[in-house]
């Protein structure tokens, strides 16, 4: 069992009482996308390049008893079928060890359905937060892997920056820029 909190200060380890893990979720705009066709599994065959903005959810992680979701957005429901909650329960699915249940708090800025990927990139911060509040147990790859599982913006989320998006948005090639590019 996974909770969550959200929140600004990635990466900073405090005592088992307060926040363990604050993972930055920045959201996605498509600079260019083209829808091709509609596949047989209901998803659209899209070719895009997208990019990471600064503007950014925040997931904060405190240990807790049993899995728990809150939010700053008394609007988005926070049960069971909520992204953050799904990303958990399907990264503590694939841990090799028994998992420790969270509460993760999610500080919402991005606008819920904008089209910006907000709640990929939740479901994305919390794959990357879980695996490095468990000692990183599953490689790049593998993150990949179960962010697909979890939606086509997802696995962009994982890794962010710049990126050619293809298939259903789960293959990428990523792309660099020459000379400082700001968002």
């Amino acid at each position: 069992s996974i909770i969550i909190d959200i929140g600004y200060l990635a990466g900073e380890v405090k005592t088992m009482d307060e926040i363990a893990l604050v993972e930055k979720a920045c959201c996605k705009i498509n600079l260019g996308l083209k829808v091709l066709r509609r596949r047989e599994d209901g998803f659209h065959e899209v070719s895009s390049i997208a990019q990471s903005v600064d503007l950014a959810d925040t997931l904060h992680f405190r240990r807790a008893a049993v899995p728990r979701l809150t939010c700053t957005d008394p609007t988005l429901p926070v049960g069971a079928d909520n992204l953050v909650l799904r990303a958990a329960t399907l990264f503590n699915a694939r841990l090799p060890q028994s998992p420790q249940a969270w509460h993760i708090h999610l500080e919402k800025k991005i606008p819920v359905g904008a089209g910006l990927g907000g709640g990929s990139a939740d479901a994305a911060a919390v794959l990357r937060g879980l695996n490095r509040l468990n000692g990183n147990p599953f490689a790049a790859v593998e993150l990949h892997a179960l962010a697909a599982q979890l939606g086509s913006d997802v696995p962009f989320q994982v890794v962010g920056g710049t990126a050619l998006m293809q298939g259903r948005g789960v293959r990428l090639e990523r792309l660099a820029w020459r000379g400082a590019v700001f968002y």
